[in-house]
């Protein structure tokens, strides 16, 4: 059966009622089920109808650009600065550590998360991290539609660095970040309660990955190649 259009003139949610779209995004950054969005809505507004909802779409990310529309330049790996960015989510999913890995080095920056991992608390780790890093190498960032990055407009403003985004259920699209990932884990295995890792414990962890000899590099370490490019951009 052919689907049919939409009528002329019918109005969204956010165009009918923005108000009521505006909440439903923070309650869902801030790890609440799309039921329960519904039924409290439903509860906070029982004399007002039109602020009732069904249940709201999780993983909407305001002005999320797709991965498809990322430079081509991404994917040779010939030119630096492109990130790939996510979360290791801890113990009892009440901790986390973002992980970044510079694609052409394999460079990995350990990003403390303090407090709930909602998307301030995110966006504000990230953003420091990469104001640390020189502005040549830091160009675009891929994450996945984790709803912790939902403040990607402002992490873009402040370090300059254009956040894609990867299709869903695509972590091959982040391949770089899960393999590094899965190295990160011998220092925090699954279990890991990050609120009670230290920053000497992180730093430790970090110095290690990237002072390991890589056979993807010709055996040169990722610190050893960020320094050499970061230089050779500065020339």
């Amino acid at each position: 059966m052919r689907r049919q259009a939409p009528k002329r003139g019918r109005k969204s949610i956010i165009e009918l009622r923005p108000e009521v779209w505006d909440e439903s995004i923070k309650k869902l950054i801030h790890d609440n089920s799309s039921e329960r969005i519904s039924k409290t809505f439903k509860a906070e507004h029982a004399d007002e109808p039109l602020k009732w909802i069904s249940h709201a779409q999780r993983g909407q990310i305001p002005d999320a650009t797709p991965i498809s529309e990322r430079p081509k330049e991404v994917d040779t790996r010939l030119v630096p600065g492109h990130w790939e960015g996510d979360l290791i989510i801890g113990k009892n999913h009440k901790s986390a550590l973002g992980t970044l890995v510079e694609r052409t080095t394999r460079l990995v920056i350990l990003v403390p998360i303090q407090g709930a991992k909602n998307a301030k608390t995110v966006r504000e780790a990230f953003t420091k991290v990469f104001q640390e890093i020189e502005p040549e190498m830091r160009l675009t960032m891929t994450y996945d539609r984790g709803l912790e990055m939902a403040e990607h407009k402002a992490l873009t403003e402040a370090t300059g660095v254009k956040v894609y985004f990867a299709d869903p259920n695509s972590p091959w699209q982040r391949g770089t970040n899960e393999n590094t990932n899965g190295l990160i884990r011998q220092y925090f295995p699954k279990g890991t309660d990050f609120s009670k890792v230290t920053i000497e414990q992180i730093k430790f962890a970090q110095e290690r990955l990237n002072t390991r000899p890589r056979k993807v590099l010709n055996w040169k370490t990722p610190l050893h190649e960020f320094k050499r490019l970061v230089g050779a951009l500065k020339t």
